[in-house]
C-alpha cells in the first residue's frame, strides 16, 4: 500500500523531532559533564581585549557588573566602589593569584604584566557559559592599592544578578580584612 504525501510529511516531521530531541539531550550531557572545549572553538568566550578602565563603555548594564575605586571609571555607570587598601599592590596581586588558582572553574586567559591587568573566563556552576571577568591592580602608594573588576555574560541578555555575586565575592575574599 504506498503512502500518502501527508504521511511522508508526518513521517518526516516526526523523524526530524526525534533526531532534535537526541541531539539537544548529547549537547546538554556534554555541558554537564563538563566537556566544553569544543563549544568555546566553535563560539569562543569573547572578546579579551586590554580594558582600558578609564574610557570603559559597557555593554550592558543588565547583564555586567563593574566596580572600580573612586575617579577612575568615568565614562561609565559603577556599580560598586572600590576602597583604597592597606595592602601593597604586589600582596594583593599575590591573593589574586592564591585565590583564583583553587578556583576550578576560573581560568586565567590573558595577562598583561605592565599595566597588572588579568583576563579571565569564569563558567557558571550548571550550564558552563563563559563569563568574562577582567580586574586591573593599582598602586596608591606605599603598601596601598585598589582595584577595578569588569565581569560580563558572553551570551544572553541577563545574567539574573550572576556577574554582580561575582564580583562581590572577589572583592569580599580579595580585601585584606579576610587574610
Amino acid at each position: 500500500m504506498a503512502m500518502s504525501g501527508f504521511d511522508v510529511f508526518r513521517l518526516t516531521v516526526i523523524g526530524l523531532s526525534v533526531a532534535v530531541l537526541i541531539l539537544g539531550a548529547v549537547l546538554l550531557g556534554l555541558i554537564y559533564s563538563g566537556r566544553t572545549a569544543w563549544l568555546e572553538d566553535l563560539f569562543g568566550p569573547g572578546e579579551l581585549a586590554e580594558i582600558e578602565f578609564a574610557t570603559l563603555e559597557r555593554q550592558s548594564p543588565s547583564n555586567s557588573y563593574l566596580a572600580c575605586p573612586e575617579g577612575l571609571c568615568t565614562a561609565s555607570q559603577v556599580d560598586q566602589t572600590v576602597p583604597v587598601y592597606p595592602l601593597s599592590v604586589d600582596a594583593l596581586q599575590q591573593r589574586l593569584i592564591d585565590w583564583v588558582d583553587g578556583k576550578p572553574d576560573v581560568t586565567l586567559r590573558r595577562l598583561e604584566p605592565e599595566t597588572r591587568q588579568y583576563h579571565f573566563v569564569a563558567r557558571t556552576p550548571r550550564m558552563r557559559f563563559p563569563d568574562l571577568v577582567t580586574i586591573q591592580l593599582l598602586e596608591r602608594g606605599a603598601d596601598r592599592s585598589t582595584l577595578a573588576i569588569y565581569s560580563r555574560s558572553v551570551y544572553g541578555k541577563s545574567d539574573l544578578g550572576k556577574n554582580e555575586a561575582r564580583v562581590k565575592t572577589w572583592l569580599a575574599v580579595l580585601a585584606p580584612e579576610t587574610a
